[in-house]
């Protein structure tokens, strides 16, 4: 029998053995914490024998999304492909259509995927079900754009998310004529992607031209990168009131060219950027 657990004085003693048991069927987070208890737990939730105890009961964590062309006799879909931390094929998801973005949910496992059709599927990564197929994401215009048509179409900058107290899957289509002119106004409509009802125009447009095609959703607002010269603004639409909500203020740079990046990092909004000036293109 091992020795006991290192405990507080008048504490209940609790062997290490069923220490070990517990702690390697608690959630990771949680494990991580219990490290500070004291010496002995720092040791064994350190030990090469827990964590592969560990690992072998808990779901493999999914590292990567990626697409492959199905490889079944008469089969023009993509399969999306499931990947653990250790690049192991975890799940293969059937003929649902190129991986487009993540789309945060209550449990931040839903992402979005685009099929030949044109159709918008919502996919639920871990059990691999379908949520919500709707037809209406790609208009007619835009989708023949994408399949060759030269005539003018608009530049669309997309969104995706929860509306949260409602529950309710809804995509956000920023467009304008000309990208390159900022005073163009960038018309907002919104997709109910369960009803089929097809877009309606949101209350009022976005507040300032848009940069990226898809925005990040965090805690059921969605976040529109806007660079204007050297600043950076965040614009933000609300999912559930669909409105415009006050935009976050970027950083600045004086001296180069600011690019920037937003992505979302549990639960929270982040922004990567960095600088080059004209002189070091130049150079490169």
């Amino acid at each position: 029998m091992p020795a006991p657990a290192e405990v507080a004085a008048g504490a209940l003693i609790i062997p290490n053995d069923v220490i070990f048991e517990i702690l390697s069927r608690t959630p990771m987070k949680s494990v991580c914490r219990f490290r500070c208890v004291s010496k002995s737990w720092r040791a064994l939730v350190s030990d090469t024998v827990f964590i592969a105890a560990h690992e072998s009961r808990t779901e493999p964590h999914l590292l990567l999304v990626a697409n492959s062309a199905n490889q079944e006799l008469g089969s023009q879909g993509r399969d999306l492909r499931l990947l653990d931390m250790h690049g192991n094929v975890v799940k293969v998801i059937r003929e649902v259509g190129f991986y487009s973005a993540h789309c945060p949910s209550l449990d931040d496992a839903i992402c979005v995927t685009f099929d030949y059709d044109g159709n918008t599927n919502l996919v639920n990564l871990p059990t691999g079900k379908l949520i919500i197929t709707s037809q209406n994401l790609i208009n007619g215009s835009f989708r023949r754009s994408r399949l060759g048509c030269h005539r003018p179409t608009p530049f669309c900058s997309f969104g995706f998310g929860l509306a949260m107290p409602s529950g309710s899957y809804k995509a956000v289509r920023l467009k304008t004529r000309d990208l390159n002119d900022p005073s163009q106004a960038w018309e907002c409509e919104v997709l109910m992607l369960a009803d089929g009802t097809g877009w309606r125009q949101a209350r009022s447009h976005a507040p300032s031209p848009v940069s990226e095609t898809f925005a990040t959703t965090v805690n059921s607002v969605l976040h529109f990168l806007s660079i204007l010269a050297v600043s950076v603004c965040v614009l933000r639409f609300d999912l559930e009131s669909e409105e415009w909500i006050k935009a976050i203020k970027g950083p600045r740079s004086e001296d180069g060219i600011l690019l920037s990046k937003l992505t979302h990092l549990g639960g929270t909004l982040c922004m990567t950027e960095y600088t080059y000036t004209r002189q070091h293109m130049a150079h490169d």
